[in-house]
């Protein structure tokens, strides 16, 4: 049962990030480790925050992103990026204006989750 689990984990995790080639295994890593630590895994955080390590090449971050990733020392290119797989991890609903608003990637993109959304005006 727990190798069919991880099998469709790995099967999503997969689809999810080869569509997407911009992201370096460093952002792949990060988005693994935050939603890991959303869903209480400890298994998945340790592994995935090693993983971090060696890619990013930067230990404190990865031990931030466990932590609290929202007090991490990230740019705001990896705070949409987090932003959005949390909403993904939570099953929120994505609206037109709203993923035209985390592919444009604003500098002004704030630090208060789940704020930042624009309004669907």
């Amino acid at each position: 049962m727990e190798a069919a689990i991880l099998d469709t984990g790995r099967s999503i995790q997969k689809t999810a990030f080869v569509a997407y080639g911009s992201l370096t295994m460093a952002d792949k890593e990060m988005i693994v480790v935050v939603t890991s630590a959303e869903n209480k895994c400890l298994y998945c955080i340790i592994a995935h925050s090693a993983l971090h390590r060696i890619y990013s090449k930067q230990p404190e971050l990865a031990d931030q992103l466990s932590a609290n990733w929202r007090t991490a020392d990230i740019d705001n290119r990896q705070r949409a990026i987090l932003e959005f797989a949390l909403d993904l991890c939570h099953c929120r609903p994505l609206t037109e204006v709203y993923l035209v608003y985390f592919m444009e990637c604003p500098d002004s993109v704030s630090k208060r989750y789940p704020s930042r959304k624009p309004d669907a005006a």
